[in-house]
């Protein structure tokens, strides 16, 4: 892929928050290039929510008022999906729900900047609190899809077949809190040692992984190499290596990726621990954008999902 002629469209659906629940889709705002955008995208495999935050150059009064929202207002809800990458080829580089928006002039400025940050669950620690009670012999797998049915905007991904839950436990009868709460206390059970499940959150999906082991096959194989864009030289510590490249779009976390440095003799397959895309896209002006990969080296086959 050549790297060349960066472009982004960021799409806004807007909802209602009532009761613990979304309504039906009010209606939805884009906001294309060539509009000046800066943003930071940040995407782990850890529990944590993964956040963005972006702002927009010379955005018209007509969205700057619809996209305006207080931090206070749980009401009103936004949802933000960032598609980017070269010429007419994009990929989702983020999803999530708009938590504070608004715009200012800066003095000596003629063109406003709209600012916005975003977390990928924050209407579901909103949601109402709940329990679930299962009998000891309900499968894991049959507990974890009860709950996530109550999810409020996310969807249940990919749960590994490989993770290895107890067969019984006395801890796992009975979850309480928000849907998204309960299913962080399964992912919280111990299974087989050396296992290491984790729950992530990542483009609306709730995934249950072993940690070190497995990946996402949809996702395919990133090529990391010389020819595509590195930067610097790469960080090993301990099992973990980390990379800068120019803005690659089509990383995500969980993927499994190629490594190929000739010059520092460095060649092998890792899981992608982290993404991070910092910079500007813009039809008015230069910046750069870079994107941060942390990669897991494994010590076995990957298992791919």
């Amino acid at each position: 892929m050549e790297k060349f002629s960066r472009v982004y469209s960021i799409v806004f659906t807007f909802k209602t928050f009532e009761n613990g629940k979304l309504s039906e889709k009010i209606k939805e705002v884009r906001v294309d290039y060539p509009l000046t955008v800066e943003f930071a995208i940040g995407r782990s495999v850890s529990y944590f929510t993964n956040n963005a935050n972006v702002v927009i150059y010379g955005l018209d009064e007509n969205k700057r008022r619809e996209l305006g929202k207080d931090k206070y207002n749980l009401k009103k809800y936004i949802r933000m999906e960032i598609y980017a990458g070269y010429d007419k080829k994009v990929w989702l580089v983020y999803r999530g729900s708009v938590t504070e928006c608004y715009s200012y002039r800066q003095g000596g400025e003629t063109e406003f900047r709209t600012i916005i940050s975003s977390s990928d669950a924050a209407i579901e620690m909103l949601a109402d609190i709940q329990s679930r009670s299962f009998s000891e012999s309900t499968d894991m797998s049959t507990r974890i899809n009860n709950i996530a049915s109550n999810l409020v905007e996310l969807k249940l991904g990919v749960i590994s077949p490989y993770i290895v839950f107890p067969e019984k436990t006395e801890r796992g009868s009975i979850f309480t809190g928000t849907a998204l709460d309960m299913l962080s206390q399964i992912a919280d059970i111990d299974g087989e040692e050396g296992t290491e499940n984790v729950m992530n959150i990542d483009l609306g999906r709730v995934n249950f992984l072993q940690q070190y082991k497995d990946v996402i096959k949809k996702y395919g194989i990133l090529k990391v190499d010389d020819s595509t864009g590195l930067l610097g030289t790469p960080i090993r510590r301990e099992s973990i290596l980390s990379i800068q490249t120019l803005f690659e779009p089509a990383a995500n976390i969980n993927q499994l990726c190629y490594v190929d440095v000739k010059s520092l003799k460095l060649r092998g397959y890792f899981k992608i621990m982290s993404v991070s895309h910092d910079g500007v896209i813009s039809g008015a002006k230069c910046g750069t954008l870079t994107t941060t990969l942390d990669l897991y080296l494994g010590f076995q086959a990957f298992n791919e999902l």
